[in-house]
């Protein structure tokens, strides 16, 4: 009996072999890497970037706009936490990647992008924005506009008003101590230098701080005539808000670094300004006609929700490295081992120039910069509308008649 197996084992190899008989060749996938706060503190922001991933995703493979090949994405959280980032995006850099993107903001992607950087795949930062990024990471390309870019254009509305007879000769800075808040303070402190307004306050709080009183009180004592804050990654930002009232600061301007939903409705918000890089309203269309609003529709039909500014630019992020992809010709053989293609992806990353997205127009620079407009917006009878620059101006700026006055 045991011959008689033997013997039919044999012949099925045979019959095999005779026939030519070999595996299915596996399917072509271009898989890109995500490290995304899916947990943690930054858990909502990690949300509405991982749906303008999935969005894009989606969109490419229905479309099959990278031909006979589908779009993957290998998602890691970094339950918000640096170490974390670090940890998920050493396993995601060892694996079969096209590129990486990521994270949630500058603190959790410093790592990553040393990490990238040592191992030569393209990273492509959807919307954290220190300048450190671009500037230090030959390897990390940025979609969204950086914070000295940011700055920068909050400053030039700064100078409109001197123009326009409202005196501003002093700024004051209040940052969280870490990448993300000392980035801001540098570019704030180069934006004051540039303009010949003089920096008369700076002061610094802890992550996680849920009191400044003593440092108001310290920016109180200098009353400068702009008040920058930096809110990007607190809870809650109204608390603050508070805290700057009891304090007594009354500043001609007060800069917000974000400005939250929720806070867009409050009246306190009549007094602030803040960037914006995105919003459905702008005449921004892609290749295909569609138009910003339109692809917030759609986003809207897929998550039940509005779109964030951050989730275009992951969005958008996406549809950059895909199309990068396009111009390298990669091939199937290439994108099963894509060690072949990270240099000629770089390559083509660092050349973009798209005239038409729904992110706007989308120009790398010689740092993998994309120089990507910055609108200053103001809540204008409970609506936030852009008041710089004059191109995309939607409403006047209102300041009060005491702020006027000062």
């Amino acid at each position: 009996m045991r011959v008689i197996f033997l013997l039919m084992q044999l012949c099925l190899v045979l019959t095999a072999c005779a026939l030519n008989v070999s595996p299915a060749p596996a399917a072509c996938v271009a898989r890109i890497g995500v490290v995304n706060s899916n947990s943690g503190t930054f858990a909502e922001s990690g949300r509405d970037l991982l749906r303008g991933y999935e969005m894009a995703r989606e969109e490419i493979n229905a479309r099959g706009e990278l031909p006979g090949c589908t779009v993957e994405l290998d998602v890691r959280d970094d339950a918000s936490d640096a170490a974390q980032a670090k940890r998920v995006a050493r396993e995601l850099l060892n694996e079969p990647l096209v590129a990486v993107m990521g994270a949630t903001n500058t603190d959790l992607t410093m790592p990553v992008a040393q990490l990238a950087d040592a191992k030569q795949i393209p990273l492509v930062v959807p919307t954290a924005s220190n300048d450190v990024l671009t500037a230090a990471f030959a390897y990390t390309v940025r979609i969204a506009a950086s914070q000295s870019q940011v700055v920068g254009a909050q400053f030039e509305l700064l100078d409109t008003l001197v123009t326009q007879g409202t005196p501003v000769r002093s700024v004051g800075v209040l940052y969280e101590n870490s990448e993300s808040g000392r980035g801001i303070f540098y570019a704030v402190q180069r934006a004051a230098h540039d303009h010949a307004i003089a920096l008369t306050a700076v002061e610094n709080y802890a992550q996680g701080a849920t009191d400044w009183k003593d440092q108001l009180a310290r920016i109180q004592r200098a009353q400068p005539d702009v008040l920058y804050l930096d809110t990007n990654r607190l809870r809650d930002a109204g608390a603050l808000l508070e805290q700057v009232k009891a304090a007594g600061l009354a500043p001609k301007i007060i800069f917000v670094s974000t400005l939250s939903s929720a806070l867009q409705t409050d009246a306190r918000a009549q007094n602030l300004l803040t960037s914006v890089q995105w919003l459905p309203s702008l005449d921004w269309r892609d290749e295909n006609g569609t138009s910003a609003q339109d692809w917030a529709r759609a986003y809207e039909t897929r998550f039940g929700a509005p779109p964030a500014p951050r989730s275009a630019a992951a969005y958008q992020a996406v549809r950059v490295i895909v199309r990068a992809l396009k111009q390298t010709e990669a091939t199937p053989d290439a994108l099963a081992n894509p060690n072949t293609l990270h240099a000629a992806l770089l390559r083509a990353l660092y050349q973009t120039r798209v005239n038409d997205s729904i992110y706007g127009a989308l120009v790398m620079d010689d740092f993998g910069q994309n120089a990507h407009p910055v609108l200053i917006a103001q809540v204008v009878n409970g609506a936030l509308c852009v008041v710089h620059p004059e191109a995309y101006r939607t409403c006047e700026l209102v300041l009060s008649d005491a702020s006027k006055a000062k």
